[in-house]
């Protein structure tokens, strides 16, 4: 028999990682949903509610899967996400890892005005010295970043700045910035 995390079954010894989709908006503006994979199949999708029923404010939530196996071992994993389920939603960007160690490239997820960023706009990488090292297009509000900069070499260990900028809902450029640190 296998592994088991609510109805579904992996084999003995496997190893699991969770991931989160980019938040999805409702098409009326309001509200939307966060689906939540355990080794690339879906366990749950988060309405951005509260227990109350009541939409939670935009802002940075932390997720967290426990389960707990047939021999009584405890899987816990965890990941951040940035909800903007509420209207008036201006810019926002994540990274994940945002400490990247030994090598592990960075997903970057990224919305404008509660919508995935996408070709038209662009996540430009800077040192602390503020040296353009890299730029990455979206795509479907997410762009990985290799940890290599513009001429393909690896960067060095230390503390980027990553800028994400693009068009908001009447034509302005809507512009965030996060850190990211990479730990050779």
């Amino acid at each position: 028999m296998g592994e088991t995390c609510g109805n579904l079954i992996f084999p003995p010894g496997t190893a699991f990682s969770m991931t989160l989709s980019a938040f999805v908006p409702d098409p009326s503006g309001v509200g939307g949903t966060i689906t939540i994979y355990l080794n690339g199949q879906v366990v749950a999708v988060w309405d951005a509610l509260d227990l109350k029923g009541d939409l939670v404010p935009n802002g940075h939530y932390h997720f967290v899967l426990e389960e707990t196996d047939a021999q009584g071992r405890v899987i816990l994993l965890e990941r951040d996400a940035y909800i903007g389920a509420r209207m008036g939603e201006t810019s926002s960007l994540s990274a994940l890892p945002n400490i990247s160690v030994g090598g592990v490239n960075v997903i970057f997820t990224a919305s404008l005005t509660g919508i995935p960023a996408d070709a038209q706009s662009r996540i430009k990488l800077y040192t602390t010295g503020g040296e353009l090292i890299r730029t990455l297009t979206p795509s479907a509000g997410t762009a990985v970043w290799d940890l290599a900069n513009r001429s393909g070499r690896t960067v060095a260990s230390g503390l980027y700045l990553a800028a994400l900028e693009g068009p908001g809902a009447a034509g302005d450029k809507l512009h965030k910035v996060i850190k990211v640190l990479v730990i050779r």
